[in-house]
């Protein structure tokens, strides 16, 4: 009888224990689950509100694009919403951000929330999406497109360095710090500079409805207030 009752009082210790652990295991998978949803780890099944962040100087990113690829055919992703921080950036890595969120917008509505700036390849961005969203003090526009280079060939005559080049043709690397551009490196320059500035033009005609005289107008380069662009 002895013997009965010691067997019955492990058995029961031992299902204490055991629910113990049990009970401990399920707490501790319902933590790492909440910090999985806490840091963005977990993707529950359902429908879905993307939220894709452009800030800093917007280049040609590939990362970026197949991340867009990816959202336009994952159907559990009903919307998208563009958080745009940016002055800017190249004009290639602009337009490769426009096209890439065009393609989402074929397949889904995208809204664009524009932060502190979102100016010239940052107001790109926007142009890509169906709704613009702005804070009244948010700067933006800078419709236009720049090309810049330090003139060195006076620090240079000061420190007593002669730069010399052999080239295959006069515009060449051109224009060079190195010395004052021709009037033709000059002419070619801003030809080029004119072609991405009527394309520029042409997204802010199409994208907000006005005509190309209207655009011209507004793209002057100057920046606006989110209450001036309204």
């Amino acid at each position: 009888m002895s013997l009965d009752a010691d067997t019955l009082a492990d058995r029961r210790r031992l299902k204490r224990r055991l629910f113990f652990w049990r009970a401990g295991a399920i707490a501790a998978l319902v933590l790492a689950l909440l910090v999985l949803l806490a840091e963005g780890g977990l993707v529950l099944p359902g429908a879905q509100i993307a939220r894709v962040s452009i800030s800093g100087i917007i280049v040609d990113d590939r990362a970026q694009q197949e991340m867009l690829e990816k959202i336009a055919e994952d159907g559990n992703v009903k919307a998208v919403i563009l958080s745009i921080d940016s002055p800017g950036g190249t004009t290639t890595g602009a337009e490769a951000l426009f096209e890439s969120v065009r393609k989402v917008s074929e397949k889904k509505p995208v809204v664009a929330v524009l932060g502190t700036v979102a100016a010239s390849g940052g107001y790109i961005a926007a142009l890509s999406s169906d709704h613009i969203v702005a804070r009244g003090n948010t700067i933006t526009g800078s419709i236009g497109v720049i090309f810049q280079w330090a003139q060195l060939e006076g620090l240079l005559d000061n420190i007593g360095v002669e730069m010399r080049e052999v080239k295959s043709a006069p515009l060449k690397a051109e224009p060079n710090p190195f010395h004052k551009a021709s009037p033709e490196a000059l002419r070619v320059t801003q030809a080029m500079l004119d072609t991405s500035y009527e394309w520029f033009l042409r997204l802010v005609a199409e994208r907000r409805n006005m005509d190309a005289a209207q655009a011209r107008k507004l793209g002057d380069g100057r920046i606006y207030t989110g209450w001036q662009a309204i």
